[in-house]
């Protein structure tokens, strides 16, 4: 079913309904909202970070100590 048919079926639905049902829907539509504008931000924060250079310096550091450089051994 396409989006359109759904909305106008969902549209419907909520015609014949009562107030207080409708406001309880309305509620849980904002709810989603959120939690899917959320899960929009995050993703698009993980990809900023994957494509990011800015930890690079990380990859190239040298290995700056040895076990020689350990002055106790436990």
């Amino acid at each position: 079913m396409k989006k359109d048919s759904l909305i106008e079926e969902t549209l419907s639905t909520l015609s014949k309904l009562p107030k207080e049902k409708i406001t309880v829907i309305a509620e849980y539509a904002s709810f989603l909202l959120a939690k899917y504008e959320e899960e929009q931000l995050q993703k698009g924060i993980e990809i900023l970070i994957e494509n990011s250079n800015s930890l690079d310096f990380l990859k190239e550091d040298e290995v700056i100590y040895t076990l020689e450089d350990i002055k106790e051994k436990y």
